[in-house]
């Protein structure tokens, strides 16, 4: 090969060097972007943006037995799109100590004991501006655990057409097309005392605040309603940040 021809070659054989660098960086920005199709937000309304840790060391006592202790994640999911599109939160709880995880969102409930994976709640179509109550909680069996974290993500899913009987419906697809807002729940049982060294983006929910008196009530799709609704099964999250499933007469 000539001196030419070879440093032609090089000329080349950079130029696509750069080329699939230049690719494979684009293609690492356009993932680490956060969706903006839905947020979380708190009992007030605030946003919680991503990368936030939320401190909980509130024991609840469930409403039905009075006596099993849950540890409730007080958030909701807002759309804010303008437009309907499908959502589901990814939750990762691989390192629970013990206990169970319930997550009811979306109009689903699941319980999952498996301490080993992440899980979907239930998914659904979401009308814009809809705010969904998010409740999910850790249910401990007592006795003395470390402080240990999970992940909540909002995955954004593609819209598919539903035919039934003649009836068109849009659902859920099984496509992710974004990934949301991500937050961390740091679970302190039997912790007193605030943790050192908080970062920014820390809300801490060691004592429920509130700016608002009276109870917030929800449907069971985790919708904020106005007010109560006789002859209807409804969730009430009372003053003290207790959670509990009511039907009115």
């Amino acid at each position: 090969m000539c001196p030419r021809t070879f440093l032609f070659f090089l000329f080349i054989m950079n130029i696509k060097l750069f080329s699939t660098l230049a690719f494979f960086s684009i293609v690492q920005l356009c993932s680490a972007q956060v969706d903006q199709t839905f947020r979380f937000v708190d009992e007030e309304g605030n946003e919680v943006p991503d990368g936030a840790v939320i401190t909980i060391r509130d024991i609840t006592l469930d409403d039905w037995d009075g006596e099993t202790e849950m540890m409730v994640i007080p958030l909701s999911v807002e759309n804010v799109s303008g437009n309907e599109a499908a959502a589901g939160i990814y939750e990762d709880m691989r390192n629970m100590p013990n206990g169970m995880w319930k997550t009811c969102v979306f109009g689903g409930c699941k319980n999952l004991p498996d301490q080993n994976g992440g899980y979907y709640s239930n998914k659904k179509v979401v009308d814009a501006d809809d705010v969904s109550y998010l409740e999910t909680e850790w249910l401990p069996e007592g006795g003395d655990y470390p402080v240990w974290e999970a992940t909540l993500q909002i995955h954004v899913f593609n819209i598919v057409e539903k035919s039934s009987f003649g009836v068109i419906t849009l659902v859920p697809g099984d496509e992710v097309i974004g990934y949301g807002p991500k937050v961390t729940v740091r679970f302190a049982y039997g912790e007193e005392e605030a943790p050192t060294g908080i970062q920014e983006a820390v809300v801490d929910v060691a004592k429920p605040r509130h700016t608002k008196t009276g109870a917030s009530w929800f449907d069971l799709a985790g919708r904020r309603l106005s007010g109560k609704e006789n002859g209807s099964l409804m969730i009430v999250r009372l003053p003290d940040g207790s959670v509990r499933k009511t039907l009115l007469q």
